[in-house]
């Protein structure tokens, strides 16, 4: 019908040449009727129609459990190419992916028992002396998990804890009953050594306000300790954790299969310089690099941002920043790039440790010296950092570290001052 209506016209509108004068007839003749021309787009859809229903609910019923991927298994089928078949529960396969596991009621029975029955003394404070005890944990809401994630544990808890003590002060032989509560806004695991207090006394009278003085001033520091406890507590327990075992011996055969791999391409590939032998005829280190930097704010919030784990993932951009504050303590920052130990420590204004980057040599480190200094009252405060020990050609690009990646970005992220160097033409 197709052909009868459109090609065949066609075909004798090409092969008929009319002669002058006749072009009006020829016209008449060659133009399709118009039955033909509403016949045509009807025919057209009634086969659209028609294939669609053969695509309808009498077609076969091919489901995605039966289904082929394209290159891969059938899923449903306990082809061993499919990681679904280790998801049954949809539980975290190998404990590769970022799992949080709840401590907040593991918290609400260990911190009763660390800080029940904790006994502060008071001796010759303002001429009283006396004591207390905490009696009740009033408030204890917040956040206390330990996160999982590529086989590693670590905890993490941000708390608000309020506790109830009681007591009694004397002078001159007369005892007097005082009472308070002590207060933590957000006892956290960065914050251990610098925990906020708020410390009041309830009762009224001059002992009693004499008690919350003395709270204010040195009376909280006994409950500081037990809060102190807690969390040295809460980081043992995610020390104890264990993988799942199912998981560690599907992480170990992982990670048996990599090394075989690997034994396979160093076979076929040729040798490749490690950064141990890339330093091996290098000479001594010796380089050694001085820079001194301006910050709109106070030193203690650069040695925040130099040492708190929050805000160093914020600059660099990474989420797996250690650092264990204190004398004696490791780092490890910018994904593994920049790893050591710290040596000496001031709140505020310095920082002494060893200091070394992934690719050098093996147990080599250099010396590394922060000293932040505030200056007159709303003028910012200056940083002074000296480095020695550093691989002669990894001078520059220690630098380039500290200058951009590291002092910038503070700049850039918590808008502490202007940008110095070639950061100013990006």
């Amino acid at each position: 019908f197709f052909f009868f209506c459109e090609v065949f016209p066609r075909t004798r509108r090409r092969n008929t040449i009319p002669a002058r004068g006749d072009a009006a007839l020829h016209t008449a003749r060659m133009r399709r009727p118009p039955v033909v021309t509403c016949v045509t787009p009807l025919l057209v859809l009634l086969s659209l129609v028609r294939a669609a229903a053969s695509l309808g609910p009498s077609a076969p019923h091919h489901s995605l459990q039966t289904m082929r991927l394209r290159g891969g298994a059938e899923v449903g089928k306990g082809d061993k190419r499919w990681i679904v078949q280790d998801r049954e529960d949809g539980q975290n396969v190998g404990s590769w992916h970022w799992e949080e596991r709840n401590m907040l009621p593991w918290a609400k029975e260990q911190l009763p028992r660390l800080a029940l029955g904790a006994r502060g003394e008071m001796s010759d404070f303002e001429g009283y002396s006396g004591h207390f005890e905490v009696t009740n944990i009033t408030t204890l809401t917040g956040d206390c998990v330990i996160h999982l994630r590529k086989g590693r544990l670590w905890p993490l808890c941000d708390l608000n804890v309020a506790l109830a003590i009681k007591g009694t002060c004397h002078k001159d032989g007369k005892d007097t009953a005082v009472a308070g509560s002590i207060t933590f806004p957000e006892v956290t695991m960065d914050d251990r050594d610098e925990l906020e207090v708020k410390a009041t006394a309830s009762s009224r009278g001059e002992a009693s306000e004499v008690f919350g003085r003395w709270l204010r001033k040195e009376g909280y520091k006994t409950v500081e300790k037990v809060v102190q406890e807690f969390l040295d507590a809460l980081h043992a327990k995610a020390g104890q954790e264990k993988v799942p075992e199912d998981a560690a011996e599907k992480m170990r055969a992982a990670f048996a299969a990599a090394e075989k791999m690997a034994q396979v391409n160093k076979m076929v590939t040729p040798d490749v310089a490690t950064p141990t032998d890339e330093y091996e005829d290098k000479g001594d280190p010796t380089g050694r690099i001085e820079l001194q930097e301006d910050f709109f704010c106070s030193a203690s919030d650069v040695y925040d941002c130099l040492t708190l784990p929050s805000r160093i993932n914020a600059y660099s951009r990474c989420s797996d920043t250690m650092v264990e504050l204190r004398v004696g303590g490791r780092f490890n920052m910018f994904a593994g790039k920049t790893t050591g130990g710290f040596e000496e420590l001031t709140h505020g204004g310095h920082i002494k440790s060893k200091w070394r980057m992934a690719d050098w040599r093996p147990g080599q480190f250099s010396n590394l010296r922060i000293d932040i200094h505030d200056r007159a009252a709303g003028e910012g405060c200056s940083l002074e950092l000296v480095q020695d020990g550093i691989p002669n050609q990894c001078v520059e690009s220690v630098t380039h570290h500290w200058k951009e990646l590291v002092l910038n970005q503070i700049k850039r992220t918590f808008g502490y001052g202007n940008l110095s160097g070639d950061s100013l033409l990006r």
